[in-house]
């Protein structure tokens, strides 16, 4: 935007949930020790992974996308501060809710309290998982809709859509330095 914001959050990967349950892990030496946060995939990624991206500039909030102007490419690499910030925090919140039982699936609702329903007319629901609202790095299923033919992945008894770890747009534009492109 030309405001210097975002537009669209981003999916980064698909959650498996068996790195998330893992409490062991074995070195190489064969010693056995707690998994911790710097054992899993979920750190690996951000670690380990770099993003290229593309940078444009709206003229303003209503113009086509056509009118938008490409300005060039910046890499994104994660900070150790913003793995050990936001990414650990998500990380944490999902074992203790999947370690601990207290993973829950949640009715969803409208800001005025009605219940979602589909147009199947299946109430609508997820699980508790951290949202948006929360934190910068967030949970979100994806599947055709929420019904439960779609719901393929189970945990803790609960049916739900394949989850995927997003980033909000507005962290990435605050780790990207931008001041040389626009």
């Amino acid at each position: 935007m030309s405001s210097g914001g975002r537009t669209e959050d981003m999916t980064l990967f698909n959650v498996h949930f068996d790195d998330i349950q893992q409490t062991t892990i074995t070195d190489d030496d064969g010693t056995i020790r707690t998994f911790s946060f710097e054992d899993s995939e979920m750190y690996s990624y951000f670690a380990d992974n770099e993003l290229l991206c593309i940078i444009f500039e709206e003229p303003s909030h209503d113009a086509p996308l056509a009118s938008n102007t490409f300005k060039g490419f910046k890499r994104l690499v994660f900070s150790d501060e913003f793995i050990n910030k936001y990414v650990r925090d998500v990380w944490n919140d999902t074992r203790d809710k999947v370690l601990n039982g207290t993973l829950q699936d949640v009715v969803q609702k409208t800001k005025d309290g009605k219940i979602v329903k589909l147009k199947n007319c299946v109430i609508s629901s997820a699980p508790n998982f951290m949202k948006s609202s929360k934190n910068i790095i967030f949970f979100r299923g994806s599947g055709e809709d929420s019904s439960l033919k779609n719901k393929k992945e189970c945990l803790n008894g609960i049916q739900m859509l394949s989850q995927y770890i997003w980033i909000k747009g507005t962290a990435i534009i605050d780790e990207l330095d931008l001041s040389d492109i626009l």
